[in-house]
C-alpha cells in the first residue's frame, strides 16, 4: 500500500508555474520606478558629418550644364508636362475601366443566376424543364 501511494505522489502532476522563482522570493517589497525623464533635442541643431565630399569646380559646372540640359530635352521631347495629355490618358483608362468592370460583372450575373436557379430546383424540387 505504501509503494503504491509512493508511485501516485511520483505521477502526480505538478504545476511547473506554481512553484516562485528564486528572484521573486528574495523581494520583500516594489518600489514605484522614478518618472522617465525624456530629452528633447533642438530640431535646429545641425546634424554632425563625417565625411564631405569636395570636387573640383570644373566638374561640378559640368555637373550643372548635363543637368540643365537633361531638363531641356525633357521639355522638348516630353508631352507629360501638357495637361491635355493627362486627361486624354484619363479618358482611356475610364473606358477601359467600365469595359472591363461591365464584363467581369455580367459574367458574375449570369453566374449568379445559373446558381440561383439551380437552388431553387433543388429546394422546391421543381421539375428541370431543359431535361
Amino acid at each position: 500500500m505504501e509503494q503504491s501511494q509512493s508511485l501516485s505522489s511520483d505521477l502526480s502532476y505538478s504545476n511547473p508555474f506554481s512553484k516562485k522563482d528564486p528572484f521573486s522570493a528574495k523581494l520583500t517589497s516594489q518600489q514605484p520606478m522614478d518618472a522617465i525623464e525624456i530629452r528633447q533635442e533642438a530640431p535646429d541643431e545641425p546634424v554632425p558629418r563625417r565625411w564631405k565630399i569636395s570636387m573640383k569646380p570644373e566638374v561640378l559646372h559640368s555637373i550643372q550644364l548635363q543637368r540643365e540640359k537633361y531638363e531641356r530635352y525633357l521639355k522638348t521631347n516630353n508631352n507629360t508636362a501638357n495637361r491635355e495629355v493627362w486627361r486624354v490618358y484619363d479618358h482611356v483608362a475610364d473606358d477601359l475601366f467600365a469595359e472591363l468592370l461591365g464584363q467581369a460583372l455580367g459574367q458574375a450575373a449570369r453566374d449568379m443566376e445559373a446558381y440561383c436557379e439551380k437552388v431553387i430546383i433543388d429546394e422546391f424540387q421543381i421539375p428541370n424543364s431543359n431535361a
